[in-house]
Order: C-alpha cells, then structure tokens, then sequence
C-alpha cells in the first residue's frame, strides 16, 4: 500500500511510510554463522532489521528467507510477525530490547555454494512493537535483500581428502628412498659388491621396500575413499615391479652364498623367504593360508614354527625383519600353528607395534602441519615486504 501526501491511496504515487523508515533502500545480505551441534554443523541465518529499529520492530508482517544451492536444492524459510514478537526480550524497565539481527532459522545444509536472498514485508499502519498481530491489511514489500553466498564444506570428505594428501606425500617420499635404492643395487654390478649388499638386503633395502608397500597400499585406500587420483601411485607401483625383481635377482645371489654353509643356509633362506613374502602386495594374506609344510620347503626346518616365530618376536640375526600390525594380528588367531602363550605374545607385540605406527602416522601429520603453517608465514611475510616496497614506491 502507499499514501501521498494527503494521506489518501495513490497507486503511481512512490512507496513511502510514515516516519523516517527508507523504502527505497535495499535490506542488508543475512547474517550466516554456522556452529557445531550434537556432531553435526548446523548453520544459522539472520536478517538485520531496518533502521530505525523501533519502525521496523512495529511494521513487520514478516521474513522470508529463500536458498538455492549450486546443485539446484532449494530452501524456504518464513518468520511471521507473531514469532518475532514473541522472542523480543524486555530489560528491567519493561522496555523492549530490540536486537539488531532477527534470527529466521537454525538448519543444516548440504555441502555446496548457496545463494540466500531475504524478503521483508512492512505493514504502513504498525506502531506498537509488542502487538504480536498485524496494525492492518495493508502491506508494503522492500526491495530483496542484497545477495549472499554461503559455502558449505563437507568436513568428511574435506578431512578424507587431508588423508588423502598426506598419504600422496608419504609416497611422494617413499618413492624418493626407493629410486635411491635401486640405483645403488643396479651400480653394485660386480659380485663383490653384490656379495657385500646380501647383508644390507635385510636392512635398509628390505625396509624401504616394505615401507613403500605399506604407504602405496595406503594411498590406495585413501583414493577409493576420496575418489581423488594420483600420478604418484602409478609410478610407485611400477617402480615397487622393479624393485622385486631386482630384489628377487639379489635373492638369488643370497641364495647361492647361503648354500654353501648348510647349517646356516636353511636359516637364512627362510628368512630370506619371509622377507620377500613382506614385500609382496599382501603379506596378511600368507600368513593366513601358509602350512607348516611350505615353511619347511623354504629354509624352516627342522623347527619351522618356532624359526618363524623367532623372527616375529625376537629377531634374531644382524638384520630383523619389519612385520607391521596387520601381520601381528594374523599371525596370533594361527592357533594351529603357535602354541596359546606363543598367539598371546604375537597378539601383546601387534598392539605395540600398531601403537607405534599410529604415533609415528601423528608425527608425521603434525609435522606436515608446522610446515604448512611456516608456508603460510612465509607467504604473508613476503607478501607484506612487497606491499610495503609498493607504498615506499608511491611515496
């Protein structure tokens, strides 16, 4: 509705309400602010009241809220006068405290760009602030509210995709050591060399393999959960091919210097075996399925289960072997294989083991973390040494 300036209806006359309450102006975007509620991210919008306050107060009829997100969802919200009156709050003097921002709703979203828009209608005739009904019929709609773009972060597949990023980096690193490893193995060409590395074939090449098995496995879970790609798993993998068969060559060099000491060989052949069974894809695998039998057939009589158990626990020899908790844990429900107090002290050594691997995991996630930050710190700093030699310039 609109009034002239005799107070008679006039339909091409501009909109105008009594007071100092500009029509023509153009509301504020909302006010969104999202918290955390029962785990779960509840995202709060609020429309800021016109000024004066106490016009506003009076005239509302109502707010209407309306949401569209990027994937075409949409959302309604309406707040009528009755509802908005009745949260207005009175101070000791029985005067109504009139808070600047009106909440609509408390809700939450799915991830995504929304865009929000407020509507507030406006009846003419209000002047009391605490009447929960409208003064009239009349009503005077404000021009919508300036737009407002909110982003919804899906905090699950953001946290999956750090994850993500971070097993990429372990492989990234990984790969690093690796290629270093097999360089070093393929310069060692004489079989003096070769014969010296037998002995470094249990330490650091051994545990650079199964650690880079270990961080492309993991990779590859965190791909299938993210379904983020990575060149870096390709390559590893290829590279982890290579790796085997030049392991699996410098076994054969083991091999033939183990058959020569008979006592020892067996000893040795058998540990040489588990290794390359650690290095394989998967490990847990064998251990599940492998027979006393096939145990001896490799180097592990003429006690294989204790030789093997020898290597879990106590790891005998100038190299020990690098058994991560997955295979701790299958290796104590073997009860056809180790005795109960021998399944029980694999079971104790896995928890150990998988405390360890989780701390080293957080070390290294927090470290990740400081070097980021020192980036960021980095990057602000030069940013600010750059303005400031701009503004020395203009000056």
């Amino acid at each position: 509705a609109t009034r002239n300036a005799k107070g008679g209806k006039n339909k091409d006359a501009p909109l105008q309400l009594e007071g100092v309450l500009d029509l023509s102006q153009t509301p504020r975007g909302v006010m969104v602010t999202n918290y955390r509620r029962n785990n779960s991210d509840i995202v709060k919008i609020a429309v800021y009241a016109l000024q004066p306050k106490y016009e506003f107060y009076s005239k509302i009829i109502s707010i209407r809220v309306e949401m569209k997100s990027t994937t075409n969802e949409k959302r309604s919200f309406l707040l009528k006068r009755r509802d908005i009156v009745a949260k207005i709050q009175l101070d000791c003097h029985r005067q109504a405290m009139l808070e600047p921002l009106v909440t609509v709703a408390e809700t939450s979203l799915n991830p995504g760009l929304w865009e929000i828009v407020a509507y507030i209608q406006l009846d003419p005739m209000g002047t009391d602030i605490m009447n929960p009904n409208n003064a009239s019929g009349e009503s005077v709609a404000m021009k919508p509210s300036a737009l407002m773009m909110f982003d919804v972060v899906d905090r699950v597949h953001e946290k999956l995709v750090n994850h993500f990023e971070t097993a990429e980096g372990r492989c990234k690193q990984v790969y690093a050591e690796l290629s270093s490893v097999v360089h070093k193995l393929r310069s060692n060409s004489s079989a003096q060399n070769n014969s010296l590395s037998v002995l470094e074939r249990y330490g650091t090449y051994h545990n650079v393999l199964v650690r880079a098995r270990q961080k492309y496995n993991n990779l590859e879970m965190m791909m299938e959960q993210s379904g983020l790609k990575s060149d870096i798993y390709s390559r590893l993998g290829d590279l982890l091919h290579e790796s085997r068969q030049l392991f699996s060559e410098m076994q054969n060099s083991v091999n033939a210097i183990a058959r020569k000491k008979e006592n020892k060989c067996d000893a040795k052949r058998f540990k040489a075996y588990v290794a390359t069974v650690l290095e394989s894809n998967d490990p847990s695998t064998w251990m599940k399925n492998v027979s006393k039998a096939e145990l001896c057939r490799n180097g592990g009589s003429p006690d294989p289960i204790n030789r093997l158990y020898q290597l879990f626990i106590e790891g005998k020899g100038k190299y020990t072997l690098l058994f991560d908790s997955e295979m701790y844990k299958v290796a104590a429900l073997r009860e056809d294989l180790f005795s109960t107090k021998q399944c029980k002290e694999l079971a104790t050594r896995g928890e150990e083991v998988c405390l360890r691997e989780k701390e080293e995991e957080e070390e290294a996630i927090a470290a990740e973390e400081r070097k980021k930050k020192e980036e960021e710190a980095q990057a602000k700093m030069l940013k600010d040494i750059e303005m400031r030699h701009k503004w020395g310039m203009v000056g």
